[in-house]
């Protein structure tokens, strides 16, 4: 990358043109054969063709410019320097253009002061016109952004992801699961004829060490360009952009892909209206599958590359949603990731305030739905080049980003995110389903309900061959998980993570049993007051678990146990736990079920199924289950 910014580099020509006066036409053709030289990176054929140029005609304007840029594409930025002063000793008119220039090349070389005083020479011009203005406004801004984040840095370690994952290729918009064990991105295969773009896959072995990757599979990967990849925290939807493709609308369109009992099913273009004529891309997918955000410079937007999100419907998706102006600018918004938190936004832009070509922000998504002022993540994560292709763990410890290398061009590394640019904690709970008498696998439905507003937050279906799953969980909150399939008794476990260690995660076998007399099921999400028997609100969702069991299985009945620890004498632990069988009960009934299908009976503390000697015992004991008896 060049140290000035290709767009003003051309703006900064176009300004200065029919600036000198009439030069001699060997001058002229030495200027113009330059261009040609330059084309074929012949930098120093071309050098010497300027400096004849402008020796013949020490004003002239237009040959000292082509020598700038020759300096700045070979990166000699001292000679870049004496070009643009010596434009200043020359040049009468529109001073200020030099003196944006000379500042641009000062905050690149990180000499802030200098860069500043002359932005300010270049603002005190008279003749300075409103877009120079505003540009340059906007630079010092960056450049008092870029002293004080460089002043003041932030903890960054990047460590290689090593030779499974980069090659001599570049590799870039990594993605993967919450449980960090699979990872897809994007290689690039240099050609003479055109480069391609593929996609591959990668998956940690027993040690946690990061298999070699191989190609994602002809099903999606074609001859044509594969540009940017999301797979689902859980690891069962892909969603990617592709060009050229017999069924595109135009440029990159969006595609997705599902398992589908243990099998990928043919990509498919997701159509309009989220694809268009123009460049839809970088997609990324909340982990409960319902919002999907991408990229895209078409669906009127603010600037050149925005971005959008669109949402799941009953049947197919919404229409675009353009995000907020907070987020959107006048410049390229573009690789939004969305954190498993499903509030907590990374993306690159260069429209906001940063550290000079494209930086890497977070925005936090509020309870009353507006994003907050994007935060950049801060100096050296965010360096003077192009930063994109961000993603965080589910757990919100590591990032993984694309950097340029020496040796091999862009390749894949992460580091520990800081502290203060972390989302939420997000944790997982994966596992698989089987029959509890068989040990096959079992495909059932998975529910996450938030105990406090009994809210649906996630539901996902286990895998039709292996009965594996993974669904991620927000720390911070309390959650009923439930697991049921036709003919089989529910499964429930409840995860308290209101005060959730960092870091902790979650890998359960969850065993159904079949439908049938004398089967036992403990549920985990009923809760009353300390000595109480009264039902708490939260223990609702997971007895309308049980309603809909005995609604769906009506020739069942079932008798509900209540069982305490030892604390306490024999006889009140007794009454108690009759007390809560019966409060059970009731509520079945005030929910339509037959009273003379449910019995109660409490068990006191006679049947403790761990030790009583400890607070997680105890806690175990004190439960209610249900038993078919009929």
């Amino acid at each position: 990358m060049t140290m000035i910014r290709s767009a003003f580099l051309l703006i900064a020509i176009c300004l200065f043109t029919n600036l000198q006066a009439q030069v001699s036409n060997k001058a002229k053709k030495l200027y113009l054969d330059s261009f040609d030289k330059m084309l074929f990176k012949e930098f120093e054929e071309a050098e010497e063709m300027l400096l004849k140029a402008v020796k013949i005609e020490p004003k002239y304007t237009q040959a000292y410019l082509q020598l700038a840029k020759l300096y700045d594409e070979t990166e000699r930025y001292d000679k870049v320097k004496e070009v643009y002063e010596r434009i200043l000793e020359i040049e009468e008119r529109f001073q200020y253009k030099a003196h944006i220039k000379l500042g641009d090349l000062a905050q690149f070389t990180e000499d802030f002061d200098a860069a500043l005083e002359h932005y300010q020479t270049a603002l005190n011009d008279p003749s300075i016109t409103d877009n120079p203005k505003k540009y340059v406004l906007s630079e010092m801004e960056n450049c008092k952004f870029i002293a004080a984040a460089m002043a003041n840095p932030v903890p960054f370690e990047p460590i290689n992801l090593g030779p499974a994952i980069n090659s001599s290729f570049d590799e870039y918009l990594p993605s993967l699961t919450a449980d960090e064990q699979t990872l897809v991105f994007t290689r690039r295969f240099d050609s003479v004829i055109a480069p391609n773009e593929d996609f591959y896959i990668s998956e940690k072995d027993e040690n946690g060490e990061w298999q070699m990757a191989e190609d994602i599979g002809k099903d999606i990967n074609t001859a044509n360009q594969e540009g940017s990849i999301a797979i689902s925290p859980d690891g069962q939807k892909r969603f990617f952009a592709a060009k050229d493709r017999w069924n595109t609308l135009g440029s990159f369109d969006l595609y997705y892909s599902y398992k589908l009992d243990g099998v990928w099913v043919l990509p498919r273009n997701m159509e309009e209206p989220i694809n268009s004529t123009a460049w839809e891309s970088q997609p990324s997918i909340s982990a409960d599958g319902k919002t999907l955000y991408f990229s895209s410079n078409d669906h009127g937007g603010i600037g050149g590359r925005d971005i959008y999100k669109v949402e799941k419907l009953a049947r197919g998706w919404s229409a675009p949603i353009l995000l907020s102006d907070k987020i959107n600018t006048l410049g390229d918004e573009q690789c939004p990731f969305i954190h498993p938190d499903g509030r907590t936004l990374y993306f690159s832009s260069d429209g906001h305030v940063g550290m000079g070509d494209t930086d890497i922000y977070m925005s936090t998504l509020g309870e009353d739905g507006e994003w907050s002022e994007p935060k950049n993540l801060g100096y050296p994560i965010n360096n003077k080049y192009n930063q994109s292709g961000f993603v965080v763990s589910a757990n919100g410890e590591r990032a993984y980003f694309t950097s340029q290398t020496e040796e091999n061009g862009l390749d894949i590394f992460y580091f520990e995110l800081p502290e203060t640019i972390r989302p939420a904690n997000v944790t997982y709970v994966k596992g698989r389903v089987v029959d509890d008498e068989s040990d096959q696998a079992v495909q059932a439905v998975i529910e996450i309900i938030d105990l406090d507003t009994q809210e649906t937050i996630n539901k996902v279906v286990s895998d039709l061959f292996d009965g594996k799953f993974l669904v991620t969980l927000v720390a911070g909150k309390n959650y009923l998980f439930n697991v049921s399939r036709d003919r089989y008794l529910f499964y429930s476990e409840s995860y308290q993570l209101k005060e959730m260690e960092a870091g902790k995660a979650f890998e359960v076998e969850v065993r159904l049993q079949p439908v049938k007399v004398g089967e036992t099921v403990v549920l985990k999400n009923i809760f009353f007051e300390t000595g109480a028997y009264e039902l708490k609100s939260t223990s609702e969702p997971e007895l309308q678990k049980l309603v809909d069991l005995m609604t769906e299985n009506p020739k069942i009945s079932i008798e509900v146990l209540g069982h305490t620890d030892n604390v306490g004498s024999a006889s009140s632990n007794l009454e108690l736990s009759n007390n809560r069988a019966r409060a059970v009960a009731d509520f079945l009934v005030g929910k339509g079920i037959d009273r003379s299908r449910i019995t109660s009976q409490g068990m006191g503390d006679q049947q403790p199924i761990a030790d009583n000697d400890t607070e997680e015992g105890r806690a175990q004991n004190r439960r209610t289950e249900f038993k078919v008896i009929k």
